[in-house]
């Protein structure tokens, strides 16, 4: 059975995007001992636990917040990463796919 995707991808500094409940708890155990016991860490590690064993958007969204607060907390969120999006339509687009119909 394939690991739940997080509600979207986060990036640790210097280690792969994190897309899926299993990639957070593998990055979470390779955290160090004094790392882990911070209370942020702490948290996500309940939650990532709760999401492992009983897997729902909530769960999983709550997961994905404290993952990614964590990761600031500890100054190792990645800011260069983004996830890719289309460009917002400018508005003149809009208009004139509303006219054309």
């Amino acid at each position: 059975m394939s690991s739940p995707r997080l509600s979207r991808p986060v990036k640790p500094a210097n280690y792969p995007p994190l897309a899926t409940v299993e990639d957070a708890y593998a990055y979470m155990l390779s955290l160090s001992e004094q790392t882990a016991r911070l209370n942020h860490w702490q948290h996500a590690a309940r939650l990532c636990m709760a999401a492992r064993e009983r897997p729902s958007v909530l769960a999983i969204a709550e997961l994905t917040d404290q993952l990614e607060l964590a990761l600031v907390l500890s100054f190792r969120l990645d800011l260069s990463f983004h996830a890719k999006r289309p460009p917002a339509p400018s508005i003149r687009t809009t208009v004139r796919r509303r006219a054309s119909r």
